[in-house]
């Protein structure tokens, strides 16, 4: 007599189904095992102070000192790499001292950008700036806001659909064009202010 096969078993991990991630059950073990407070903080202020380099960055383009820029970000490179190396003699390093490393670099820009422009920020007249550049400000930031969402939400619906495996090979991808991607912002950082000019 001949014996029927067995079943054949299924090759590879159990696909499980798409959007598991927004369960409420996934995303509470999610925050509640990666997010801290002390990271949230080192992230709020690390922030505020890359926020200012950028802009140094911009005005030293839209008044022609190019060079001033590629000093402050040099500047900024140097100190945060330096930062990691003093971090790398530690026993153990959080996630929240990286950050604070990275901020601290951003940070010695911003101070330097406010000796090289000879300018000080000043808080107290945002929302006049805003009002004065509404015209502008508008339709660059729904642009900024647009490219950015839907960056993350095709990342979201990659990993989603197709598993981090994908999103990793996405991500090497995304390495392999940094180049092409650093001209694209560079021609942005150039073009933004001579426009406004």
């Amino acid at each position: 007599a001949v014996e029927p096969l067995p079943p054949l078993a299924a090759s590879g991990p159990p696909r499980r189904p798409c959007f598991s991630f927004l369960r409420p059950r996934t995303l509470g073990s999610l925050f509640s095992a990666r997010a801290s407070a002390a990271l949230l903080v080192a992230t709020g202020v690390t922030t505020i102070f890359l926020l200012v380099p950028d802009a140094w960055r911009l005005a030293c383009f839209a008044s022609g000192n190019s060079w001033s820029a590629a000093i402050n970000d040099a500047t900024c490179l140097a100190t945060t790499a330096v930062g990691l190396l003093w971090l790398s003699t530690l026993e153990h390093i959080t996630a929240a001292q990286v950050i604070l490393t990275w901020g601290f670099g951003a940070a010695t820009g911003a101070f330097l950008g406010m000796i090289q422009l000879r300018v000080c920020p000043r808080p107290d007249r945002s929302f006049r700036w805003l009002r004065a550049q509404w015209d502008l400000g508008v339709p660059l930031m729904g642009s900024v806001l647009a490219q950015q969402a839907a960056g993350r939400l095709s990342l979201a619906f990659v990993s989603a659909m197709a598993g981090a495996e994908a999103l990793g090979l996405i991500g090497a991808a995304r390495t392999v064009l940094t180049p092409i991607n650093t001209l694209i912002m560079a021609t942005f950082t150039f073009t933004v202010p001579e426009a406004a000019r």
